[in-house]
């Protein structure tokens, strides 16, 4: 089994055509891939998806059907991770540690607690999914593998 952490920059790319994309939801539909996100993905994709509306790369409908398809896959397919006070605290250590932006610390901090609690079983796979570039600098710097959905066009 492969576990992929995807971080907003990853996921939105499932409902945002967007270079990546075609990557994104070949990977993200194997039946081998459990797919974890953080609740704070939760709130930034919805957030993305109205800036795309707002930008006109997306139309109203548009955006009400990817929204649609995203509750959809939280209720569904995505594996939501809860952050928890020690994520917090875990996150403002990777601050000064890596030139991260708040939230970017916030989605390392969490898939790096789970990359410990699986790390060791047989058979497991854990890899990081982002396409921010600073943020898979630091999640390599702290030992995960990475991958850029925009290196995958």
């Amino acid at each position: 089994m492969h576990i992929y952490y995807c971080d907003t920059s990853a996921v939105v790319k499932l409902y945002l055509p967007e270079i990546g994309s075609a990557w994104t939801t070949h990977e993200c539909q194997r039946p081998d891939v459990l797919l974890i996100i953080g609740e704070i993905t939760t709130v930034e994709v919805p957030a993305a998806l109205r800036r795309a509306e707002h930008e006109g790369r997306l139309s109203a409908v548009q955006r009400q059907q990817a929204l649609a398809t995203f509750d959809a896959d939280c209720a569904q397919t995505f594996l939501i991770e809860t952050i928890t006070p020690a994520v917090f605290i875990h996150a403002r250590d990777l601050i000064e540690r890596h030139p991260l932006r708040a939230y970017d610390a916030v989605q390392l901090a969490l898939a790096l607690k789970l990359y410990l609690s699986v790390r060791s079983l047989s058979g497991v796979s854990f890899m990081f999914v982002s396409a921010d570039d600073a943020l898979n600098q630091a999640a390599s710097a702290e030992g995960l593998v990475v991958d850029n959905p925009n290196r995958h066009p």
